[in-house]
């Protein structure tokens, strides 16, 4: 068999493929070809994943005040916030819950490991903080946005989620934070 005649026969067998209607897809065979058209929105409304800022219904709701917790979606317990890679290396980071009272910024703080008093090491930690304002990292701290508590139109605080619910990555230069600040020498 040559290659045209190979060529040929792979686009009669593509072209025999049909596609099969699932959740979300309609199917709608033409004389022009077959129209593939969503019927529905496959997603749910809101994304749902790790590191989501979600009210917190498990508190009585309170004037001016907004009860809010950052959990992952996916764990029913909703114990842990997900998993943060800084630096390609994994952080579980527990659940985060929160009443706020005035806007705030909630961060992924990240703490390089350290060592104690005693000389102990203390490990590295990534965990979640409100603050009223978005700090600057150091060498030894760093911050990652996740998301503000803000007015609306309304004046009610709101929840503005700012990365996407999902996996966080997040880099970390603190050995190199001096060569930052260092002017280049000539």
């Amino acid at each position: 068999m040559n290659l045209l005649q190979a060529i040929a026969q792979a686009h009669r067998a593509i072209r025999r493929l049909r596609p099969i209607a699932g959740y979300g897809i309609h199917l709608d065979a033409t004389p022009h070809g077959t129209v593939i058209s969503a019927t529905a929105r496959a997603a749910s409304a809101s994304p749902k994943g790790m590191f989501h800022i979600l009210p917190d219904d498990t508190r009585k709701p309170e004037e001016g005040r907004l009860h809010y917790l950052v959990a992952d979606d996916h764990d029913a317990a909703r114990a842990t916030a997900g998993v943060a890679h800084v630096n390609n290396q994994p952080f579980t980071v527990a659940a985060f819950r929160r009443t706020a009272d005035a806007p705030e910024f909630i961060l992924l703080r990240f703490t390089d490991e350290t060592t104690d008093a005693e000389g102990h090491a203390v490990p590295a930690v990534c965990d979640i903080v409100a603050l009223p304002n978005s700090p600057e990292s150091t060498p030894d701290v760093s911050y990652h946005l996740i998301g503000r508590i803000v007015r609306d139109a309304g004046g009610d605080l709101a929840i503005a989620q700012d990365h996407a619910p999902g996996n966080l990555y997040h880099l970390w230069f603190g050995p190199c934070f001096h060569l930052l600040q260092t002017p280049p020498t000539a």
